[in-house]
């Protein structure tokens, strides 16, 4: 019976310590910020991506979105390397080997390469792959252990102290290429510690000179906390290139160089999607960081437009013709509801603006001064000056003579005389050969419009031949970075139509598109025209959709919207409001 009492003992206080372990994992929320991975909150948080998925009901294949709401279980998983992790390192030299590995999401062969200790030419040799070969979630490969350590890595195993650093705060003064992200690695923190310290929200900008309060060593990734660094590497001067290289992502790119990946596409007009090679250069430089440039105000003076009432004028009709209000008009003039119009009465309908004269540069002359030395100084030639000031050759400068040196030149207006050339026979007759040279060009022009070989028969030839090919594409499918025939975007759509119909090769995207062939406004569109868009929500100003004009204020176009190649009217107000301009290409 005693055992039995004992045995019961034991098995109530082991369930008791299991519930108590179970008890203490907390969970916590966390937002998802730009950069998060699965992996990387979960290693943040010390727990496994499979009790992340597993908490959130996630499947292995989903995807996490910036501004999701997480809820992560803490302390719940500590790698075997931090628990081994003494005051003492031995210096033992890695067994090396195979492993497999099964890719997650988020994971790069560089990456995959960096974690086994190893290379990504290795990875590949391993697994038969080229070097510009896809890897997707699930697929499994063979990974070399342990065959190469940067030399970082052999420096950090060096020094190695017994104490955790003191946390605290520290004044930060913002320098050129900072962001939020850099200064809490700097500083061993999070980008939401160093916020919540400066009351900051999560769009706020910071400027050069600006000052903050960092908090210093609340974070440390992979155990970065027990490192003792023995020398401070020297801040190089910011590359204004750099050469990609294998394992590369433009995400990491625009890290390494403390840019956003938005500033790396921009600098070097990458679209979103596109594929980059190793040996590539890529622009990584952003010389000004967050200096607002202030803009040159124009004066501009303006004066009152007057109309003067005639019969059957109304209020209305006044309004419409000046593009002004009733309301403003009955405002700028005084008029009450009740007041009526006379015939002869003159209304203020608006202000229109005066372009105020350049006042011209003067000089005044000065003891041992000529037209040369002058000339030279203020950058124009004696020739100019003289004709800027009416004076001869022979004309002397004295001391004190004001001179313009600046100005536009009137054009001398010269009559054309009429050449005649008389024959010396008896007859009468004489041969104007102006006259005859008018006559054989009427007779020419005539003879190719009827030929139609003429410009604006050879102009609508083309057009037409645009609308007919761009039109037996209606209804295909839109597919983004597609060139056609069977499916396209509305770069590759113009492309391909323009191409085809007129033999001209236009560059591939519409942004480079819109300033290919002569600017045309929209009031002189004419059939086969092409034309852009600012379709993006916030209207950043950049041109981002591309179609063709087809007459009677329509377009055909490849929309994302629709998804297919569609006719649309510019009179829609999404497409009236974002329209940029037209282009004619020959």
């Amino acid at each position: 019976m005693k055992k039995l009492l004992i045995s019961l003992l034991i098995l109530t206080i082991s369930a008791t310590t299991i519930q108590a372990k179970r008890t203490k994992i907390k969970y916590t929320d966390y937002t998802v910020e730009s950069g998060d991975t699965l992996f990387l909150i979960a290693r943040k948080h010390h727990t496994t991506t499979e009790e992340v998925r597993s908490t959130n009901s996630l499947e292995r294949d989903e995807l996490i979105r910036v501004g999701q709401e997480l809820k992560i279980p803490t302390n719940t998983y500590f790698p075997e390397k931090q628990k081994k992790k003494s005051s003492k390192v031995v210096k033992k030299t890695p067994k090396k080997g195979i492993a497999d590995y099964t890719i997650e999401a988020g994971d790069t062969l560089f990456i995959i390469a960096r974690k086994h200790h190893t290379t990504t030419q290795e990875v590949r040799d391993a697994n038969d792959m080229e070097r510009g070969a896809m890897i997707r979630i699930g697929q499994k490969l063979k990974v070399p252990i342990n065959t190469y350590f940067p030399e970082k890595e052999k420096k950090k195993l060096v020094k190695i102290a017994n104490k955790t650093p003191k946390r605290g705060i520290t004044e930060y003064t913002i320098e050129s290429g900072d962001t939020i992200f850099t200064v809490a690695r700097k500083h061993h923190t999070t980008t939401k510690e160093v916020r919540d310290a400066n009351k900051l929200n999560r769009n706020s900008i910071i400027r050069i000179g600006q000052k903050l309060k960092v908090p210093t060593n609340t974070y440390f990734p992979k155990g970065e906390s027990v490192v003792v660094k023995a020398t401070v590497p020297k801040k190089d001067k910011p590359q204004e290139e750099y050469e990609i290289q294998s394992g590369d992502t433009l995400f990491s790119i625009a890290r390494k160089h403390h840019v956003t990946l938005k500033t790396i596409m921009a600098l070097n007009d990458i679209e979103a999607g596109a594929i980059i090679k190793v040996g590539q250069k890529l622009k990584v430089s952003k010389k000004v960081a967050y200096v607002a440039k202030k803009k040159k105000v124009k004066k501009v003076k303006y004066v009152t437009k007057k109309y003067k009432v005639k019969r059957g004028d109304t209020l209305s009709r006044i309004a419409k013709r000046h593009k002004i209000s009733i309301k403003e008009l009955r405002k700028i003039n005084k008029l009450g509801k009740k007041d009526h119009l006379k015939i002869g009465k003159v209304l203020a309908v608006g202000k229109s603006p005066v372009k105020l004269k350049k006042r011209k540069k003067t000089y005044k002359v000065k003891r041992g001064d000529t037209l040369w030395l002058i000339a030279k100084k203020h950058k124009t030639t004696v020739k100019k000056l003289r004709a800027l000031n009416k004076l001869s050759k022979r004309s002397k400068l004295y001391k004190g003579m004001v001179l313009a040196v600046d100005g536009k030149l009137k054009k001398s207006k010269t009559k054309k005389t009429k050449r005649y050339i008389a024959k010396t026979d008896t007859s009468k007759k004489h041969i104007n050969t102006q006259k005859d040279k008018s006559s054989k060009k009427r007779i020419t022009s005539a003879m190719d419009i009827l030929n139609g070989k003429s410009k604006k028969n050879r102009s609508s030839r083309g057009s037409a031949k645009v609308i007919k090919t761009a039109k037996k594409y209606l209804g295909t499918r839109y597919v983004w970075g597609a060139e056609g025939p069977n499916k396209f975007d509305c770069s590759g759509f113009t492309q391909y139509v323009i191409r085809k119909s007129k033999g001209v090769k236009l560059p591939r995207v519409s942004r480079k598109q819109a300033y290919y062939g002569k600017y045309v406004s929209r009031k002189n569109l004419r059939a086969g025209d092409l034309v852009f868009f600012d379709t993006s929500r916030r209207r950043k100003g950049y041109v981002n959709h591309v179609g063709i004009y087809i007459g009677g204020n329509k377009f055909i176009h490849a929309s994302s919207a629709k998804h297919r190649v569609v006719i649309t009217s510019l009179d829609r107000p999404f497409y009236r409001a974002r329209f940029k301009w037209g282009r004619r290409v020959n």
